[in-house]
Formats: C-alpha cells, structure tokens, sequence
C-alpha cells in the first residue's frame, strides 16, 4: 500500500472536478465515506482512495480502509492543503476514491426489453444537482430499473448529484443519451406506454391502473415537459393538489410518482 501521491498526481485527479475530464477519462470523485463504501460494495471498479491523517480518527474510517484492503485497492495519504485542491466541499470529510465509470453491458432499450414488467425514469431537462441524484436514490429504493436523462439534464456524475443519489448510481443503470426523443420513440414502438408528469394532467395519479412496460417522464420544475416529449405521453398525470403551494419540488413529485407506479 504506497502512501504518498506526487504533486503532479494531485493536479490530475483535481482535473475530474470537470466535466470534460470525467467523460474523457471515464472517471468520477467520489467523496465521504458512506458513498465510497457503497462504491466499494458494489461491482463498480475503485482505483484508488485519497485521504488526510485527520480521517483516520472518524467514524467508518477503520471499516473503509479495511474493505479497500481487502480488496487490494491502492490508499493514498495526504496533506489538508492537498486534499482541498480535490474536494468540492465546503467542509471536506477528509478521503474520497477514484471510481471507473462502469460500462453496463446493454442499451437503455435492450434493458427494456429483457423483462415484462418495467419502470424508466425518463428526465428530458433538469438543472439542479441535488434534484438528480434523489431522483436516482428513490428509483433505485423502488427498484425501477434505470434512469434515462436527455443532454440537456445536469451529469449523473457532478459530484452534488452523487451525494444525494447516497450511492445508487453505484447500482441502477443511468443512461446519459444524445437523442433523448429517439429514445422515446424507440421505446414507444417497443411497446411502452408513457406517463408525463404534468399539474396540469387529465388523469390523477391515483386513479390509473399503470401498464407492466411503462416510462415515467419528467421535466423541469419552471417549464415542465417540452412539446416534443409531451407527444409521446399517452397519460397526463397529475398530484392532486389540496394545499396552498404553488408547486412540488420535481424529485418529491417524481417519487411519489414512482411509489405510485410499483404499487
């Protein structure tokens, strides 16, 4: 186990806080140590761990380097000045891991059909981080089997929408794809049948017995669904409204949606 990284090593792995260079080296930050046990726990490949000589006296700290070496994974110590160049944090939790971006072994559509019964989470566009990742957390909890986010949706990978995922990318597919309506439309002549959430739907949530092959649409808070997701929707639903609120915050809607839809 080395325990040293160079400065230029630093440089590197600060590069991953982009975008640019999480896509073209297919890798990701992830920092704290519940979501790096949960990385570790999972068939995701962890390269390395980074951490401060701080750490070692916090809660998880024992459990996190064990599991790391048991897995003959690489832990790497350094300095509170090192550590903060990669840490996107205001108070860092002092260690984060290297991960390889897994490479599912199927398409989005290829998942679709290899069971009867199914629930994708479609995301057309959506900006806020934070709204990502729990949408990924709750449709990982009620087991949907992936997420699909068009380009014009905040990354999977920005380091917020890990934290509040709490790991389940680590274990539902999230399929970022170019043509999100080519999706749509392939997975309609698939057979799927499509759900937009939309406040201003025919149909409560409540009241519709829901397909075994369905999609779940969602969209922004502020413009909701585009005209051209809305003309693959074959239900308009909505969560009725009895209080005084304007709206939902768009990953509550979704996961009371998605309760709803594998009941």
């Amino acid at each position: 186990m080395e325990d040293m990284l160079s400065r230029s090593d630093v440089k590197t792995l600060a590069r991953l806080q982009q975008k640019k260079f999480r896509l073209a080296e297919q890798k990701i930050l992830v920092e704290g140590p519940r979501l790096i046990i949960e990385a570790l726990r999972s068939d995701w490949t962890v390269e390395k761990l980074v951490y401060t000589g701080d750490f070692r006296n916090r809660p998880l700290a024992d459990d996190l380097l064990d599991i790391a070496r048991s897995k003959n994974i690489r832990a790497f110590e350094v300095s509170r000045a090192e550590f903060k160049k990669l840490s996107d944090t205001v108070h860092p939790q002092g260690v984060l891991a290297v991960v390889q971006i897994k490479r599912w072994p199927f398409t989005p559509i290829e998942l679709l059909e290899q069971t009867a019964r199914n629930l994708f989470i479609a995301i057309e566009r959506l900006q806020d981080p934070g709204n990502l990742g729990t949408i990924i957390r709750c449709a990982e909890w009620l087991g949907a089997n992936a997420v699909v986010v068009g380009p014009e949706c905040v990354e999977w990978g920005n380091p917020k929408a890990l934290r509040a995922s709490m790991g389940a990318v680590f274990y539902i597919p999230v399929f970022e794809i170019e043509d999100f309506y080519e999706f749509l439309a392939e997975a309609k002549r698939r057979g799927a049948v499509f759900y937009a959430a939309d406040q201003q739907g025919d149909f409560p949530y409540s009241t519709l017995r829901y397909a075994p092959k369905k999609v779940l649409l969602l969209g922004e808070e502020a413009r909701g669904l585009s005209e051209d997701s809305l003309k693959y929707a074959d239900y308009k639903i909505a969560i009725p409204k009895r209080g005084k609120m304007e709206s939902l915050n768009v990953s509550i809607a979704a996961a009371i949606l998605m309760a709803e839809m594998v009941r």
